[in-house]
């Protein structure tokens, strides 16, 4: 560790032991490492960071990620299953408040206890106690058991100490505004003083907007992983675009995410007396409608505050009807200081002339921040609607300003990222294909977007091609990526033999080749240029298959390039309850390898007339567990009475209590029982459907269970007859299912 570092961790891990009941956990200790009574859950896994002296780190991440985790082994508060932690210099923590007061203790004795587990001598204690007790400001209780206090003395006090005893490394998780209004600016007032002292500060919020205002560097954690890192921008965006892509947020979390981003003291320092929001030449200031790039929108602020201080500063935020932020400003970003109209009172007028927002319906919000757009005071939603309307059938959210010439005298500008807009073929300039490189990443993202009409973000695209889609190919017209074959390399069993197969991922051309001969020319041109180094039963892959759409399937066979070896169908089973159970089940994770792995051994027998992919516990666990953004339910059963492993499931809840069956595993004999055992599950769980998209061979697997079938529009599409390859042999003998072809 160098002189100026203060943090280093390197592989850090937690794993925590889970158990049902307490007879497990003393079953467990009675019988040792001869049975598993528990299930391993792995909050952190394989973290790397190094903190300088100085820094203001930033953590973010949803709830159950593995922030506050993190934050405690650093505290030394928790101990690391794995990996190396180096800690340098006192820590003093927010965690949870008090969580180290003794409730039996008056104030004054906690006092001395908190202090001492960070390292202070009595001396030391004795000239801070002062300073504590005045800045908590319950002086009059102080001698009084804590267990008495209300919860805001509490906290009062618990902060005062934790930022009394100077430490080195401070330590903030979720607890950066506490008590009422006036104490909480004094903490938050406290917190820079310390900041700007050039102490280390960690600092875990939800507040998205406090971090990237006090950090200097921040840590995307997501499902025990560091998901990003690097300045609060970057990493920020890409935490806001990946929330953004979400299809929902529970009603709890974004409670708790409003609540956290905008807290609401209990008696306000600072509070809007008066908000007018109006159209400049209206005599209506009810009916707020306004025509694009015409009208000029005015809002008047008049606030009041408590004490007498530096001018507080107004933020306005505009989203449109469904929640998403378009746009926002505040005071202080401006260098504008809100004119002071009495004692306590001020006021703040924004225009916006000339609105250039396009038709729809908006929310206008008005927030009051501390002088340094930090702390928010006071707040109100929606203060007013505007309605706008527009001359024109431009789409989108706002309107840009801009002008139009012949390009006379401007010189040409090539953009790195692609452009929706059409790109011609013409014979000057006909497209270049050749093997991907990790250089095309940002092009061939922005490809995917203009055909899917919907991103990737990288960590997912890496998982997917494992970080080795060299063997995709894709083309180029001058600098702009307009087509794609992606190709990753798996490991099946073919016929009880180990054999390299390629799959199909994405084939994507830019929708400007719209005409038949050029798209199908291109396609044709980007598969073959793979196919024919690659694929053969002399090559290195004698297969290679994919998951066709109806509609690209019959582009493919009239080319001449694909084949149907199969196709996939929809089965769904209603959950029910068993009678008996006679299997157990717990969760399984990265410890349970060997069990994984004998479940795979007794299944091959099973599959020697099929082609599988390899479930060995490695495929398991990057296709389960590490795959980014995602959460699966990954089950183990065994005999109630023997203990034996009989098989494993994976499932992804989805909407309306509808879940996804990614995979399930067990000797043939056995996959019923399983299937009927997961079925008793969702059941309790409250699930009203399972279902799973499976090639025919599955369904010979779960014969008897009470499904129903139905047709889908995806097929399996093979490689072209070649003399050195034959499709048609795996025609009918797939065994694939969700988690085979899944990547959404």
């Amino acid at each position: 560790m160098s002189s100026e570092t203060v943090i280093v961790a390197k592989g850090l891990t937690k794993t925590y032991e889970v158990y049902n009941s307490p007879l497990d956990r003393f079953k467990q200790l009675l019988l040792g490492p001869r049975r598993r009574y528990f299930a391993s859950y792995t909050a952190l896994r394989n973290i790397d960071l190094e903190v300088k002296q100085g820094e203001v780190v930033g953590f973010v991440g949803r709830n159950g990620a593995g922030k506050s985790t993190l934050l405690q082994l650093l505290c030394g508060t928790l101990n690391p299953s794995g990996g190396r932690l180096e800690v340098r210099g006192k820590v003093s923590a927010l965690l949870e408040l008090g969580a180290g007061f003794n409730p039996e203790f008056t104030g004054r004795e906690n006092i001395y206890l908190a202090a001492s587990l960070v390292g202070l001598g009595r001396d030391e204690v004795v000239a801070l106690e002062d300073e504590i007790i005045n800045f908590a400001g319950i002086r009059a209780f102080i001698d009084q058991p804590v267990k008495t206090y209300s919860s805001g003395m509490f906290v009062r006090l618990a902060f005062s100490v934790a930022t009394s005893v100077n430490p080195d490394i401070l330590v903030i998780d979720e607890a950066l505004s506490v008590g009422d209004g006036e104490f909480s600016k004094r903490s938050f007032d406290r917190i820079m003083k310390m900041r700007d002292a050039g102490k280390t500060i960690l600092f875990c919020s939800h507040s998205l907007y406090q971090v990237e205002q006090l950090c200097n560097r921040v840590f995307w954690i997501d499902r025990g992983r560091v998901a990003a890192e690097g300045t609060p921008e970057m990493v920020i965006k890409e935490y806001q675009g990946y929330l953004d892509s979400l299809d929902q947020r529970s009603t709890e979390e974004l409670q708790l995410a409003v609540q956290e981003e905008n807290p609401q003291p209990s008696v306000s320092e600072a509070k809007i007396r008066r908000i007018n929001v109006y159209k400049v030449g209206s005599l209506d200031s009810r009916d707020l409608v306004f025509t694009t790039g015409e009208d000029d929108l005015v809002i008047d602020v008049s606030v009041t505050v408590k004490e007498q201080g530096p001018p507080p500063g107004v933020a306005i935020v505009i989203n449109n009807e469904n929640g998403f932020l378009v746009t926002s400003c505040g005071s202080w970003e401006d260098g504008f200081t809100l004119e002071r109209k009495g004692p306590n009172d001020y006021r703040g007028v924004v225009t916006f002339p000339k609105l250039s927002l396009l038709k729809g319906r908006y929310k206008v919000s008005v927030m009051l921040f501390c002088d340094r757009g930090l702390y928010v005071y006071d707040d109100i939603n929606e203060a007013a609607y505007l309605t706008m309307v527009q001359r024109g059938s431009a789409f989108g959210v706002v309107s840009l300003q801009r002008s139009w010439h012949g390009g006379a005298g401007v010189p040409e500008i090539s953009s790195p990222i692609e452009s929706s807009s059409a790109i011609q073929e013409n014979e000057t300039e006909k497209p270049t294909i050749r093997f991907y490189t990790s250089a095309d990443e940002t092009q061939v993202l922005s490809l995917f977007k203009v055909c899917f009409g919907e991103s990737m973000g990288r960590d997912l695209w890496r998982w997917k091609y494992q970080q080795q889609a060299e063997l995709s190919t894709v083309a180029f017209q001058g600098n702009r990526a307009v087509g794609f074959f992606g190709v990753r390399a798996t490991v099946t069993n073919v016929f009880g033999a180990s054999t390299r197969v390629a799959q199909i991922c994405d084939v994507m051309v830019h929708p400007s080749y719209s005409a038949g001969l050029a798209r199908a020319s291109l396609f044709r041109k980007l598969k073959e240029c793979f196919t024919k180094t690659y694929v053969g039963e002399n090559l290195r892959y004698p297969h290679a298959f994919g998951f066709p759409t109806q509609r690209a399937f019959s582009l493919g066979e009239r080319l001449r390039v694909y084949t149907k070896v199969g196709e996939i169908f929809r089965l769904s089973w209603k959950p029910k309850p068993l009678k008996r159970r006679k299997l157990g089940f717990r969760v399984f994770d990265r410890a349970d390898a060997s069990s994984l792995s004998k479940i795979w051994q007794a299944a091959q027998p099973d599959f020697a007339d099929l082609a599988i992919n390899e479930r060995s516990a490695s495929w398991v666990f990057n296709r389960f567990l590490d795959r980014p953004n995602c959460h699966y339910d990954c089950t183990l059963y065994y005999g109630r009475l023997t203990g034996r492993i009989i098989g494993y499931t994976v499932v992804r809840k989805e909407s309306e209590g509808r879940v996804e069956l990614m995979d399930i595993l067990a000797p043939r004999a056995h996959m019923p029982e399983v299937l009927q055992h997961l079925l008793h599950q969702l059941h309790y769980d409250g699930s009203a459907e399972l279902f799973v998209m499976a090639t025919p061979a599955v369904e010979e697997f779960l014969q008897g269970t009470g499904y129903e079938k139905a047709a889908t529009e995806t097929f399996i599409a093979g490689d072209e007859e070649k003399t050195n390859s034959a499709p048609y042999k795996l025609q009918g003998r797939w065994w694939l299912i969700g988690g085979d072809t899944d990547s959404r």
